[in-house]
């Protein structure tokens, strides 16, 4: 799997400068160092630059914290004080290094179980949690979902970063598994999404974009479909300006025939209205372009409605939005795409010449494409 959810999480080079200005040693034992008579390190006379050697401990706790989890054993050869201020650290280490060497369910399980015991601080479960992720697809096929279970869950226990675990379950780890088993983590996902605080991030969008690894047009993906629309007035205005435009895309796993579109469309549409204008623009984009939905009489009315809508934005967001736009140019009658060019002209000049020229393009390659 390409995605690295501790370098996402650990990105710091604040202790460059302890290896760099200090030797290192062998990591399997505690490196010598001089210490004075007093025990505690040395005060550096007053006319000398204070050094990494001077640093309480507490302070290379710290740095300890943003060193890369690949890291800790060098960093902590740095010298005899750095090693025992990185004992907890190294404890992380080590469930990290079992955690990417895990190869079943058991061992999955006597992991999380173990740092259950010893691991006081639930963000210390981070680094070993994210190692598992990109374990799963070594698990024997028929141990994976409840290993999915066990991780996601453990995930949902950190406060801060245990949701980017999930969301790094959710887009790279359920597409493994079996259609049936899809659709059970998907519901197992959903209810634990339910659980967080509404204050908290959650991974709304992130289960909308896994919808295209359930089979569409099956009613599987329809209940669960409907089941995100639904949440839609329960979110902040945030969350739904992120979750609407998936939602759109989404639609095209749907059968085109009967009023079931026309419906959810409609909800989209009045959520879409509803947000404000600055977080405004893909949502109305990504509407604009799913207007295959409605009647063809219907179109070029609600276009030319949502047309008029965009050009209220701010201008970033109106460049967000006439992204998408163009791509309802296909499903416009064809005796009325000259004048839907016309209609789109009051927004291409609010664009910088370089965007401007990018959108024009956009929109001659959506009119060539629609006689196509």
């Amino acid at each position: 799997m390409d995605f690295d959810l501790n370098v996402a999480l650990n990105d710091c080079p604040a202790y460059l400068c302890a290896l760099e200005s200090c030797p290192q040693a062998a990591a399997s034992a505690p490196p010598p160092t001089l210490k004075p008579a007093s025990g505690g390190p040395a005060s550096p006379p007053a006319n000398r630059p204070t050094t990494y050697r001077d640093l309480p401990l507490e302070l290379i706790q710290q740095i300890g914290d943003y060193v890369p989890i690949q890291d800790v054993s060098n960093f902590s050869a740095v010298d005899r004080r750095t090693y025992h201020a990185m004992h907890s650290r190294r404890l992380v280490y080590r469930y990290w290094q079992q955690a990417s060497q895990a190869v079943s369910l058991a061992s999955v399980n006597q992991l999380l179980n173990e740092m259950d015991g010893t691991l006081v601080d639930p963000g210390q479960r981070v680094a070993p949690l994210g190692a598992l992720c990109q374990r799963l697809e070594a698990l024997p096929y028929h141990e994976r979902g409840e290993a999915f279970k066990r991780v996601y869950a453990a995930a949902q226990r950190i406060p801060k970063d245990g949701v980017q675990i999930q969301k790094a379950l959710l887009l790279h780890s359920l597409r493994s598994f079996h259609w049936n088993h899809r659709e059970e983590l998907f519901d197992f996902a959903y209810a634990m999404a339910e659980r967080r605080a509404p204050e908290q991030d959650n991974v709304w969008t992130e289960l909308a974009n896994s919808l295209v690894f359930l089979l569409f047009g099956s009613p599987g993906f329809a209940e669960r479909y409907q089941a995100l629309v639904a949440r839609l007035a329960s979110l902040r205005v945030s969350e739904q300006a992120k979750l609407i435009p998936v939602l759109c895309r989404h639609m095209l796993g749907f059968d085109r025939r009967g009023d079931r579109l026309r419906g959810l469309y409609a909800v989209l549409r009045r959520h879409t209205l509803q947000l404000p204008r600055s977080i405004q623009g893909a949502s109305l984009g990504m509407l604009a372009s799913a207007i295959w939905v409605l009647p063809e009489m219907d179109r070029l009315t609600e276009y030319t409605q949502l047309r008029d809508v965009m050009l209220s934005l701010p201008d970033e967001e109106l460049t967000i939005a006439l992204c998408y736009f163009s791509k309802g140019w296909a499903e416009l009658p064809r005796e009325h795409l000259a004048y839907g060019l016309q209609i789109l002209e009051p927004a291409l000049l609010r664009l910088l010449p370089a965007q401007r020229a990018q959108s024009v393009l956009d929109e001659l390659e959506n009119i060539m494409n629609s006689y196509q």
